[in-house]
């Protein structure tokens, strides 16, 4: 999730990765989305390749192991496209608008219970690492899974966002009585 590969092939004048995943409550749904240009540079003027892939609880379900779909064993779905110059564009735009050029989330602790957005980009050899929270005003702004989503091929619906009450990490104490 935190994009280590993307961050260290990610150089000036390489292709733009970026990997954006919804959190659905993690027992319940993970949604990964994976875009590479097909060229150097984040210009708009070149195409890229996408893929969905989307797990639908946790656990192995051996019934549904196959060679053909390794992944399938463990509940993944995937869908492979090639997007236009024209859907490369919006989606920049779109994650543009969303904040996803930046690290915005600097401090924000995640729990895998709540529903949530990341995003692990590399574009023009400059790595961005941005997550989204529901609910907030940053998630709120949130315009690329919008794009994501219109081409996602999985057949699996998204599980809307929802309040969740997250547990308190479990950590040591730190002084006495500190809980």
């Amino acid at each position: 999730m935190a994009g280590d590969d993307i961050r260290a092939a990610c150089a000036p004048g390489g292709q733009d990765s970026y990997r954006l995943i919804y959190n659905g409550s993690y027992t319940e749904q993970v949604r990964s989305y994976e875009v590479v240009s097909d060229g150097p540079g984040g210009d708009g003027t070149g195409g890229g390749y996408y893929i969905a892939r989307v797990m639908r609880g946790s656990g192995l379900d051996l019934t549904r192991l196959s060679l053909k779909d390794p992944q399938a064993a463990a509940n993944w779905r995937v869908s492979r496209s090639r997007l236009t110059p024209d859907g490369m564009s919006a989606l920049r735009a779109a994650m543009a608008d969303s904040g996803a050029f930046s690290n915005g989330s600097i401090g924000l602790r995640l729990a895998s219970a709540q529903f949530f957005w990341t995003s692990a980009v590399c574009r023009d050899g400059q790595f961005n690492f941005n997550a989204w929270l529901f609910p907030s005003d940053h998630y709120a702004q949130l315009r690329f899974p919008e794009v994501l989503l219109a081409r996602d091929q999985t057949g699996v619906p998204v599980n809307p966002p929802r309040k969740v009450v997250a547990l308190k990490a479990a950590r040591p104490a730190t002084r006495e009585g500190d809980v």
